[in-house]
Order: structure tokens, then sequence, then C-alpha cells
């Protein structure tokens, strides 16, 4: 240049002796940055409590349900509740529910109903007595006065004509009284027996009926003529 010093020129190395370099493949076109997204707002957590576990509600596990129990469930209505007992006891017939009527207070029934009562025999009846229960297994005195009775009413009023006509007074126009009557078989020994109202019923309506005061004197009468052994006269 003007006013400076000129350097030597340099030889041009020849073609053979140096490489030609390949010419540089241009960069490709550096893609555009997006632009920046906008930074979140800062969401408002609470204050936490330091190394405080958080409660977690209890689950109870459930077992997977199948694609075939989902549609049951689905399609299928509910099952009906259990009935109760009382309203299977309800739904019964008035008729099941219903128990026979109760005896009313008071009323006593005559076939039932046990009346213990005392009737008085002489001596000979009541051994006599005695000695046939006995041998006769399972009877008691009630069971063989209501025999004695069914298999000797019918000589009752042959046995209170007799009767009469010993109490009457020698030469007497008038009968004896009633009251005054002694039937065989009579006498001072008590006899216990136990017959229903019923069963008290017909012994005493026959002692009315053949002019008798007391059951004692019927059942000391049949007695003696029914057991087995020597009768009272």
């Amino acid at each position: 240049g003007p006013g400076g010093a000129t350097s030597p020129a340099r030889p041009a190395p020849s073609a053979s002796a140096v490489p030609t370099p390949a010419p540089p493949t241009p960069a490709p076109p550096a893609p555009e940055a997006p632009p920046p997204a906008p930074a979140p707002a800062p969401a408002l957590a609470a204050p936490a409590v330091a190394d405080a576990p958080v409660p977690r509600p209890a689950l109870v596990p459930v077992a997977p349900a199948s694609d075939a129990d989902s549609e049951s469930r689905e399609v299928a209505p509910p099952a009906p509740p259990a009935p109760r007992l009382t309203d299977v006891v309800a739904r019964q017939p008035r008729v099941e529910q219903e128990a026979a009527p109760a005896p009313r207070p008071g009323v006593l029934s005559p076939t039932s109903t046990v009346r213990v009562t005392a009737i008085l025999v002489s001596p000979t009846v009541s051994r006599r007595l005695e000695e046939f229960r006995r041998a006769q297994r399972g009877r008691t005195n009630t069971s063989i006065l209501l025999q004695a009775l069914d298999e000797c009413h019918t000589r009752i009023p042959d046995l209170v004509a007799a009767a009469r006509a010993a109490a009457q007074p020698r030469g007497s126009l008038f009968p004896a009284r009633d009251d005054r009557l002694r039937l065989p078989g009579g006498g001072g020994m008590q006899v216990q027996v136990r017959p229903t109202l019923a069963q008290l019923d017909v012994i005493d309506g026959l002692a009315r009926t053949h002019g008798l005061d007391s059951r004692s004197q019927l059942a000391a009468a049949v007695l003696n003529e029914f057991l087995p052994g020597r009768k009272d006269r």
C-alpha cells in the first residue's frame, strides 16, 4: 500500500501438492423457537403440618365384579327381605291361632270335675270291699261302687220294701218313716269315693227316686248285694 513496505510475494503452491478443499455445506436455518408459555399461577395450598400423616377414610375391599354379575345386577330385581316371624304368624289362618275356649271361672264340667265324698257302710261291707279291690288290680272304690249300682239297681225297690216292712211296728196301721229305714249294709265305717259331678247326680237321683234320705243308704245297700262274701241282713 502506499507508504508502507511491500512484503515479498509467496510462491503459489502447485495444484498437485495441495488438495483443493470441498466447498462447505451450508447449515440449515435454525428453527424458530416457540414463544415462551405463560407461567402458571401459584396454587394456594393449605398450610401443611410438619410430619403429620394425612388421615384417609377406611376402604372396604370390594371384589371385582365380572361383566355377567354387573348385567345380572342391572336386570334382576332386588331380592325381597326375609319375612319376620310376626308376619308369618299374622298370615296364618285365624282358625289355627285360636285355641280351645277356656272354661269360664266358676263353671265346673260335670263330666271331669271330681267330688270327693264319703259313704257310711258296715264293718263287714268295708272289709269285703277292701278284699275285692286288692284282688282286682287297678280297681278303685269308685269304680266298684259304679259297677255295683249298674248291676244291682233293679233290686233297690225290693230292698227298700223289705226295710220298710222290718221297720214297721208290729200290729201298727202306719208305715215306718223313711228317715228311720235301715237298709242292710249300712253302718259307721267311712269309705271314700271320687265320682264326677255327673255320676254323683245319678246316685242322688236314684236315692230320691226310692225315698232314701242319703246316698250312703243307697251305696251301702248295693255294695252289700254286689260284693262277694256273707251279706248283711
